[in-house]
């Protein structure tokens, strides 16, 4: 009775998870690219031959008819690939679905972590001037709440735990 969106780098689908989704598939897998080559993958995930095996992995889902959405987060070590994403995500006829997170947030111990790595934002809006798409998605959501009062004091409103729930790696439901 759930539907199912699997979000993940790829890399651990084997032989196994692929039989799963045969019989199981999900609603989508939507897999985060780091970079558009072997180096600035490494560069983030600190994992040599990623860039490839991700890629054999996200062809193989394709080949078994699942819904696959390629994403990207854009820090300060791949800022120069988003062109290169692009690319393999044209290559398999996914731009449709492509987004592109510049969201990056400090860890719940309010520590920078990750957020050290965002891109500055003049990048991000280069980087967002390149997808004509989210451009175009940004003027529509504007055009919609232009001129309304929004009566609430918060100012983003999450559907955790209301609506959607996360099984992390270890089997713990949150």
């Amino acid at each position: 009775g759930f539907i199912t969106n699997l979000f993940s780098n790829a890399a651990l689908v084997k032989a196994k998870t692929l039989r799963l989704f045969e019989r199981y598939p999900p609603n989508k897998v939507e897999v985060t690219l780091y970079g558009a080559s072997e180096a600035s993958t490494e560069a983030v995930t600190r994992r040599k031959n990623m860039h490839a095996l991700v890629l054999r992995n996200v062809d193989a889902l394709l080949a078994l008819g699942i819904n696959v959405q390629l994403k990207a987060v854009g820090i300060e070590e791949n800022e120069a690939d988003l062109e290169g994403i692009l690319n393999e995500v044209r290559e398999r006829g996914l731009e449709g679905f492509f987004k592109c997170d510049n969201q990056i947030t400090a860890r719940t111990d309010c520590t920078r972590g990750p957020a050290e790595h965002r891109l500055r934002a003049e990048a991000i809006v280069e980087q967002d001037r390149l997808h004509p798409k989210r451009i175009e998605g940004f003027r529509r959501l504007y055009l919609l709440n232009r001129g309304r009062r929004i009566l609430t004091r918060r100012l983003f409103r999450c559907g955790a735990g209301t609506n959607q729930l996360v099984i992390n790696p270890y089997g713990r439901m949150q």
